[in-house]
């Protein structure tokens, strides 16, 4: 069948694919009209193209594939279309499908501004507002999202809405913010009514109102925007705004997995590893771990490394497994994951001994602010472990894990201040200091306060 003889697309048809994409709306599409606008596309019509695209980024008639949703939007986008360009920088700016790439992400936008794209113009003002992909530029960023909205576009009045919730580029003016908001979600952009719903449940006017929260994270979820979801699972989970029912936060916790939320995964599987309310099969937390961690997630890669440590969820002790997840994680630039790596050299457990990796890891993730690793990075001072006795260094890293109300650091700044190492010896500090370390449970510190008394 040719080109000409298929049903082409009309400019509703084309409206109702970019609101979709926008979420703004959500298309119904029949898996007949989709083989006919993939037939289009594969004659190279770019409209179709983008449409195509669409369905497979959205599942519209088809499940999702984000590999044919790129193929799609490339083909469409080397044909000059301005709203596959759109989503290709978006696509790079998330890390769908290829890693991300920041730079590859502000030239779609820029390219795709340049055809006077508002959806382009308000993702390009969102790069020069972040410095993503260029140097940041405030007043730039400002004047295209005012250009986006002069076409009437609803996510520019989202992004200027969360400049004036901040005071960035714009006076901080949170009523200005929920006008803006309101306007977007009037609209019917799903992406506003969730941050709506959000504006509302963090009480940014004075006082938390779930009530008007859910309302508008219903109204977005059922566009099939993924965060609002999650965001409406949590409400149900919690008796938030709603009554508590387990069974309707199960099932928009497996709409958001459905479509691609790992933070979904994640606290789904943080209520079965919990036990809360409901959630009383505690071995599924695993596999759920695995999956979101496969998907790249840190998060449930440390939550799984700390089930293989701990012996959690009826899965046996693994060190070397956990070790495997931990070290993922690590790399990632999580400081949970990183402590735990340097506790794990430090002692042996799973690997070999290795004072300088364990240094090294607690190194960065004292870096981060991590208490356990401030508290762990100032005994290797204290000890000369991985690195030169320094007594002096030590309590600097023991006082800022002190202050983090750290039960070990806590315990050894006492002891510090009780003897006087790195420190001027003070008895009283040291009491005060060890007293409330054995308060959060510091057997050796209970026990070094009794000596002192």
């Amino acid at each position: 069948m040719c080109c000409a003889s298929l049903h082409a697309i009309s400019d509703k048809e084309y409206a109702d694919f970019q609101n979709t994409n926008d979420f703004t709306g959500r298309l119904e599409l029949t898996i007949e009209r989709f083989n006919t606008l993939r037939e289009l596309a594969d004659n190279g019509d770019a409209k179709a193209q983008f449409c195509v695209g669409v369905a497979f980024l959205r599942s519209l008639a088809v499940k999702a594939d984000l590999f044919e949703a790129f193929k799609y939007f490339q083909k469409s986008a080397d044909l000059k279309n301005s709203d596959a360009l759109c989503t290709l920088g978006y696509m790079y700016l998330d890390g769908i499908v290829f890693k991300k790439d920041a730079t590859k992400a502000f030239k779609c936008f820029y390219e795709a501004a340049e055809s006077n794209n508002s959806y382009a113009q308000n993702a390009l003002g969102v790069c020069y507002l972040k410095g993503t992909g260029v140097k940041a530029d405030i007043p730039k960023a400002i004047d295209l999202f005012y250009k986006s909205i002069a076409k009437s576009n609803s996510r520019a009045k989202i992004s200027l809405a969360k400049c004036h919730l901040e005071g960035v580029g714009v006076d901080k003016n949170p009523n200005k913010a929920l006008d803006l908001f309101q306007q977007a979600a009037n609209e019917d952009n799903a992406i506003a009514q969730n941050n709506l719903g959000a504006f509302y449940a963090m009480g940014l006017l004075g006082k938390e109102d779930y009530f008007n929260a859910v309302k508008y994270y219903t109204l977005s979820a059922q566009k099939n925007y993924d965060p609002a979801q999650l965001a409406l699972a949590l409400c149900y989970l919690n008796g938030l705004g709603v009554p508590q029912d387990t069974d309707k936060a199960c099932e928009w916790f497996q709409k958001a997995i459905d479509n691609g939320n790992i933070d979904a995964i994640n606290n789904l599987a943080v209520c079965y590893e919990s036990g809360a309310a409901g959630f009383d099969k505690m071995e599924k937390a695993p596999a759920l771990y695995k999956e979101a961690a496969s998907r790249g997630s840190d998060v449930a890669q440390y939550n799984l490394g700390n089930i293989y440590f701990n012996g959690l969820c009826k899965v046996e002790q693994n060190y070397k497994e956990a070790y495997k997840y931990f070290r993922k994680a690590a790399f990632q630039n999580n400081s949970d994951a990183q402590s735990m790596l340097g506790i794990m050299f430090l002692d042996g457990l799973g690997i070999e001994k290795n004072y300088k990796d364990a240094f090294k890891w607690l190194n960065k993730a004292a870096n981060q602010g991590d208490s356990d690793a401030l508290a762990n990075l100032g005994k290797c001072y204290l000890e000369g472990i991985g690195v030169e006795m320094n007594p002096e260094i030590a309590v600097k890293y023991l006082q800022k894990g002190a202050d983090k109300e750290n039960a070990s650091a806590l315990a050894l700044l006492g002891g510090c201040y009780a003897i006087g190492l790195g420190i001027e010896q003070n008895i009283d500090k040291a009491k005060v200091l060890l007293r409330k370390a054995s308060d959060l449970g510091h057997e050796e510190a209970r026990r070094a306060l009794s000596r002192l008394n």
